[in-house]
């Protein structure tokens, strides 16, 4: 409790990392029904090592460690008894998802979250692709009802 000379210990403060990322849509993007489709994230909020890749819409990790990642997707309205899913994939496998089977004419959009906290190494890619049997396309919206957007950030 006490350091040499009868001062109070201080405690090592932890620096928080800098890779941390919050993409967003810049607009609307159309999903095709019965169909994985990766969503088109292509801007950002925040960026802290440039590690959105717009160019094929994925988040590319450059360091190794722990990683939390989180994404809200809202999808335009479902008909009752149709789904949609929402999957987190680390270069070609899924590792997180979420889904929506409770399509619903009251509500105009259905929104799918999910999270995983994993180790990620440096060179991995991280993307979401959506699938939805709605029988005619959907749409994702950047902006209605707290948008869409994919978050990532280092934890340890």
């Amino acid at each position: 409790m006490f350091a040499t000379g009868g001062q109070p210990a201080v405690a090592a403060v932890p620096v928080p990392f800098d890779s941390r990322v919050r993409a967003k849509l810049s607009a609307d993007q159309t999903v095709v029904t019965g169909t994985w489709s990766i969503i088109e994230f292509d801007e950002v909020d925040y960026d802290g090592k440039d590690e959105l890749n717009d160019a094929i819409h994925a988040i590319e990790i450059t360091d190794d460690g722990t990683y939390s990642i989180k994404y809200s997707i809202a999808l335009q309205d479902l008909d009752l008894g149709k789904e949609a899913q929402c999957q987190i994939w680390v270069d070609a496998a899924v590792v997180a998802g979420g889904s929506d089977s409770l399509g619903n004419a009251v509500f105009t959009t259905n929104r799918l979250n999910a999270s995983v906290d994993m180790n990620l190494l440096a060179g991995d890619i991280v993307k979401l692709k959506l699938y939805h049997n709605q029988g005619a396309d959907r749409i994702i919206y950047p902006t209605t009802e707290g948008g869409s957007v994919l978050c990532l950030r280092r934890i340890a």
